[in-house]
């Protein structure tokens, strides 16, 4: 019997499940353990869930963006973030996942996968006092 790839059972439950109410969608959650139980294989169900997280929203078009800021963000300030941030990566929705990181003083740090864009001040001032050692 071939085997089947984490990343295939997550586009199949995907497929199975994105046009459904979520009754459906629990019967298929269903279906798949009980698959995986059968088949001895119920030890990926973690990874099948974490790559389904990820290929369902690259479908849908939503990222998930890390937002680590000195002070909570107004709602105007996130949405105007959301809006760039929407254009710049070709996407639907974003996703926020704040953190206050009051070592920061100010401004943000922006992580976007394994990109991170940082504007914060602690790093302003860390690079000016580098600038001024040397």
């Amino acid at each position: 019997m071939k085997k089947i790839s984490v990343k295939k059972f997550a586009q199949a439950l995907y497929e199975e499940t994105k046009d459904l109410d979520k009754k459906q969608i629990m019967i298929r959650i269903e279906n798949l353990l009980n698959y995986l139980v059968r088949n001895k294989n119920l030890r990926i169900a973690d990874e099948v869930v974490a790559a389904f997280d990820t290929y369902s929203k690259k479908q849908e078009r939503i990222l998930d963006v890390e937002l680590f800021s000195a002070k909570a963000l107004d709602s105007a300030a996130k949405e105007n973030l959301a809006k760039k941030l929407k254009i710049e990566n070709k996407v639907k929705k974003i996703n926020f996942i704040e953190q206050i990181d009051t070592s920061l003083l100010g401004g943000l740090i922006i992580k976007i996968g394994n990109t991170i864009y940082d504007d914060s001040i602690k790093t302003r001032l860390d690079l000016l006092q580098t600038k001024f050692k040397s």
